[in-house]
């Protein structure tokens, strides 16, 4: 199976100059804890629930842009690539979240859930447990 088969079509997206506030408000509309970051239909971006706490909240941040939290130059995978391969890009730079592109674009969402809905369940605690190791500061 590939990555278009089990992730999220028609993600909604924000743009670097959202203000972090209606981000916040969006992410919990929306209950989703990360939303990729376009501008003009290109992927230069992903902002997560963490990013607003640890690089705006804790830093004692009011008012701003997206564009000051988010993490720029997202890991991405094609749509078209196999699931196994989503996999190892998660497990090896420990992310939760993958932009999905086709041709450059953006045209989905692929999360850890994603992933454990459609594996047994051994095969989805090992990838929770290799995703969550601790790495320090490298963290997404």
């Amino acid at each position: 199976m590939n990555v278009r088969g089990i992730m999220t079509e028609h993600p909604s997206c924000i743009s670097p100059s959202t203000a972090v506030g209606e981000a916040a408000a969006r992410m919990r509309d929306l209950d989703c804890g990360a939303l990729p970051v376009c501008d003009n239909d290109e992927l230069v971006g992903i902002v997560t629930d963490r990013d607003l706490v640890i690089r705006h909240l804790a830093e004692g941040r009011q008012g701003g842009e997206i564009r000051s939290v988010m993490t720029r130059d997202p890991f991405t995978i094609d749509a078209d690539a196999p699931l196994e391969r989503a996999e190892a890009l998660m497990v090896q730079h420990q992310i939760r979240r993958l932009p999905v592109v086709e041709n450059g674009r953006l045209v989905g969402m692929l999360s850890q859930a994603d992933l454990a809905r459609h594996a047994s369940h051994e095969q989805a605690g090992t990838l929770l447990e290799a995703i969550s190791q601790p790495v320090g500061a490298a963290r997404r």
